[in-house]
């Protein structure tokens, strides 16, 4: 993923890295296995998909956030198909956007300052579509 030259990054672990801007401005991937559920109509069990995840996502921030929306998305320069879910919690704006690819579930988290989303936004999304697999 490109990033500016000013932006610090730290790596958690080999699963989970965060970009952090000079005003803490935060872009989180967190990488994960595929979780499974079971589906009624056919019984083995599946892979959850992007949508799933977004879906499960928007049910449990009821109650917590608000302005939440969803919507379909192509990520990074594959076009990996995804789902972003944008919210609203207290002082502070989400974008999470999930993907699965090559096996692995992706989050991939913009967090902002809601005052200061108008500056970071764009930086934000040319992160996202640079976003690319190499292994």
């Amino acid at each position: 993923m490109m990033y500016p030259s000013s932006w610090q990054i730290i790596e958690e672990n080999p699963g989970r890295v965060i970009f952090i801007s000079p005003q803490n401005t935060e872009i989180r991937i967190i990488v994960g296995n595929v979780s499974k559920s079971i589906d009624a109509n056919t019984i083995p069990l599946r892979n959850i998909t992007a949508h799933n995840e977004a879906l499960n996502e928007n049910k449990a921030l009821r109650g917590v956030a608000s302005h939440i929306y969803d919507n379909e998305v192509t990520v990074g320069t594959a076009h990996f198909p995804g789902w972003m879910l944008g919210y609203n919690v207290p002082g502070h704006y989400i974008i999470d956007t999930n993907l699965v690819a090559n096996g692995k579930r992706f989050t991939i988290s913009y967090v902002e300052v809601t005052s200061k989303v108008t500056e970071t936004l764009s930086t934000m999304q040319t992160m996202l579509n640079s976003f690319q697999l190499i292994k």
